[in-house]
């Protein structure tokens, strides 16, 4: 049974490691009126494609809006294929669990900066579940689930599992229980797109709440 869960454990922690995001927030500078004619809308300035690219890329994560990702992140299909293939979760699993991490992920975009005509930074106070006591409660979970179940494969208490998560963060999401993070974001303009740079260990840590850290401290 504890290698059982050590195992699922390992696996969760490897897919949030492996997990970038990134997205460009190009937008269109015209557009026409419900008349058919043309209106004039003001081109956007560098700062404001940084501030579309850091919120769309933060929805993306929030969504794991992988028709986004895929299209603005560097290497993302094979990423994506690397989570399936390291962890033996199926896509489905892996979109469930992403999706319950950073579901409830908010932010605020508080400063932009370039710091030359292609590179800037992005400062942003970023809000999610506080995931310390929800692993916790979650790995007891499971725990009891297996001891009842010990006659169930892996792939059946996953199918548990994540159900479960999806419970425990629900729970401290209506009582309140966040966690809040400053974290800075460096930006990089390619191709006259404005797209974000691979996001840190530190930086998912602090955007799922800290799970990373709940899983490796168990």
């Amino acid at each position: 049974m504890s290698r059982r869960f050590t195992k699922i454990t390992v696996l969760m922690l490897a897919v949030v490691m492996a997990f970038t995001v990134s997205a460009c927030g190009a937008k269109s500078s015209g557009g026409s009126s419900g008349d058919g004619k043309k209106i004039s809308v003001p081109a956007l300035t560098d700062k404001d494609k940084i501030t579309n690219t850091v919120s769309d890329s933060l929805e993306a994560l929030k969504t794991f809006d992988t028709k986004v990702l895929e299209k603005n992140v560097d290497g993302w299909d094979a990423t994506s294929e690397s989570l399936t293939e390291d962890s033996g979760f199926t896509e489905s699993e892996i979109d469930g669990l992403l999706k319950n991490i950073f579901g409830h992920l908010k932010y605020k975009i508080t400063k932009v900066e370039k710091t030359d005509s292609k590179n800037a930074t992005a400062t942003v106070k970023v809000t999610n579940v506080n995931m310390g006591p929800v692993v916790k409660n979650w790995s007891s979970a499971i725990i009891s689930y297996s001891i009842e179940h010990n006659n169930e494969t892996r792939e059946q208490i996953m199918k548990a599992a994540i159900p479960m998560l999806k419970e425990q963060i629900s729970k401290s999401w209506e009582n309140g229980d966040t966690v809040d993070n400053t974290l800075k974001f460096k930006l990089k303009k390619s191709g006259g797109k404005w797209i974000m740079d691979e996001i840190t260990g530190d930086q998912t840590d602090a955007l799922s709440g800290g799970f990373m850290t709940a899983i490796q401290n168990m």
